[in-house]
């Protein structure tokens, strides 16, 4: 991976809900997905102009509506990120 372009993986329940302010990263919110006491959150987040999808876990009370935008980091409250994973793109198409 060096100086390439990278693809970004993160579990739905590594994301966890943060601020604007504290640089957290904006997903505008396109489908609610109840199920009892968690929510996945399906959304859009576009990254250097590039629209790409995200779904983040919450509690079913943190659950937002369609249209809104929430702001979701990886990092932990405190100590390093969880459960991020990089990997190089394909270079040829699968058979």
């Amino acid at each position: 991976m060096n100086g390439g372009a990278v693809t970004v993986g993160v579990r739905p329940e590594s994301w966890r809900l943060t601020t604007q302010a504290e640089g957290g990263l904006p997903v505008t919110v396109r489908l609610v997905e109840e199920l009892g006491a968690d929510a996945y959150v399906y959304g859009t987040s576009g990254v250097e102009g590039t629209p790409h999808d995200i779904i983040v876990r919450v509690q079913s009370r943190d659950a937002a509506r369609k249209g809104e935008t929430l702001y979701v980091t990886t990092g932990a409250v405190s100590g390093p990120g969880l459960n991020v994973c990089l990997t190089s793109p394909p270079t040829s198409p699968r058979s």
